[in-house]
This record gives structure tokens, sequence and C-alpha cells, in this order.
């Protein structure tokens, strides 16, 4: 285990903390690796969403190619609207009034298994 963490509220330089140059490029490396995964993240957004179009247009759920099988799916997020219950009361009629739903699709890319 290291030393103890200083509970300092305040900020301090880098200097002041006794931290070295390998610490600073840790946090530059660290900070490049977070870009570099956050333009994946939307790469990938990006590219789902321009494959499960071409998907829907082929009117297929399940497409197969030499290397994957990909496969559209649709989901239901369910939540209650407090502002909602507090219009109406609380009631079973009022709480299914309440529900909103809110629909969804992913996609699920998985290897083929070869036979």
């Amino acid at each position: 285990m290291g030393k103890p963490v200083k509970t300092q509220n305040e900020a301090v330089d880098v200097r002041t903390a006794g931290l070295n140059k390998k610490y600073l490029d840790l946090v530059a490396a660290r900070q490049e690796a977070k870009a570099a995964k956050d333009a994946a993240e939307a790469e990938i957004k990006d590219l789902n969403q321009k494959i499960m179009d071409m998907q829907v247009e082929s009117g297929y759920k399940t497409v197969l190619t030499p290397d994957w099988r990909i496969t559209l799916t649709s989901g239901t997020n369910t939540s209650i609207s407090r502002e909602k219950l507090l219009e109406k009361g609380v009631a079973v009629k009022i709480i299914e009034f309440a529900t909103k739903r809110t629909t969804y699709e992913t996609l699920t890319i998985t290897a083929v298994k070869e036979n």
C-alpha cells in the first residue's frame, strides 16, 4: 500500500504534491486513451445506426455474413411519470395512464460458429 491520502480540500500544484514527469505522462496517456475510447464509441454508435437502417430496409431481423450473425433486437423501457401521477392522483387506472414506454433497437453481433 502507498502513503495515506492527504485530505486537504484545496487543489495543489503537481510539483508541490511531489509528483514527477512519470505522473504527468500517465495522466496524459490516460486522457489520450479516453479520447480515443470516446471517439470509438461515437463511431460504433454511428455505424450501428447505419447498419440498423440498412437491415430494417431489407426487412430481415437476422442476417448472416460469412463471419457474423447480425440480429435486430427491439425492447421497451417503462417508467412512471411523477408529474402525471401528481396531476391525476394515485389509483390503478391513473398509474396505467402515467406509464411511459420507450421503444429502442439494438444490434447483437456474434461470430459465426464453424460447423
